[in-house]
């Protein structure tokens, strides 16, 4: 477990600075949208 989470670091310390901004930018957008989007539905019922 923790050999897995020591490779998934050197892994993501491999990207350049532009690609870990990317990488941040659209999983947290993606999950921030998707939560406005749940969030606003639940209230519209």
């Amino acid at each position: 477990m923790s050999n897995n989470i020591v490779r998934k670091g050197r892994d993501y310390a491999a990207f350049s600075f532009e690609d870990k901004i990317n990488v941040v930018l659209c999983n947290y957008s993606l999950d921030y949208f998707s939560f406005l989007f749940i969030w606003k539905y639940n209230r519209s019922l």
